[in-house]
């Protein structure tokens, strides 16, 4: 997970947080993930340019992280088996702030590779549990490659989009055409014989 940069054998607690942060994100665990994060988080994607949305932590562990699961995940399986790996280069810490550097190297779903860069500045505020040593992160801004980014997230998401269409598309005459005991479906069967072929054919 690191490269460059030793993790320090007594990290303070926010670094502690920053670290469980990037864990979390690493092993797509979201359960670990939220535990990080205060209830008024906020997350930034930047450049501006990307014109993507501010998002509230339930729409970060929602909408975000289960968008970018899905293009990294087998379906059918509750976490993506290391088709997304993060390395930390570089940590930078300043009071209730943390700069990481990290990139991310995987292979989505489709095949396709993806590469990609990062600077997280995250801000750290108290827990509600009043423990000093547990902080939660109150805003992330996440910079990237945004030419990266463009390149690769509207062609996957078309991709995944056509490879649900072409699934849809083999299942669906043959659920149409058998009835639940293997055999055809009696209703109709004539006309449905006129209009449809035989899968054998």
């Amino acid at each position: 997970m690191s490269d460059g940069w030793t993790t320090p054998s007594s990290p303070s607690p926010n670094l502690a947080t920053a670290l469980a942060f990037m864990k979390a994100l690493d092993e797509w665990d979201e359960e670990a993930l939220e535990k990080t994060l205060d209830e008024t988080l906020e997350h930034r994607i930047l450049p501006k340019s990307l014109m993507r949305p501010v998002l509230t932590k339930s729409l970060y562990l929602s909408a975000y992280i289960h968008g970018i699961a899905e293009m990294f995940n087998a379906p059918g399986s509750s976490k993506p088996k290391s088709k997304l790996q993060r390395t930390i280069h570089e940590v930078i810490e300043m009071e209730d702030t943390i700069v990481i550097h990290a990139s991310a190297k995987g292979t989505s779903v489709t095949g396709t590779s993806y590469e990609q860069e990062y600077m997280y500045v995250l801000r750290f505020t108290a827990s509600t549990t009043g423990d000093p040593n547990e902080r939660k992160i109150k805003s992330v801004k996440e910079f990237c490659d945004s030419s990266a980014s463009k390149g690769f997230f509207p062609a996957e998401r078309k991709r995944l989009a056509d490879a649900k269409a072409a699934q849809y598309t083999t299942a669906r005459p043959r659920a149409e055409t058998l009835g639940t005991n293997g055999r055809r479906s009696g209703h109709s069967s004539n006309r449905m014989s006129r209009l449809e072929p035989s899968p054998s054919r």
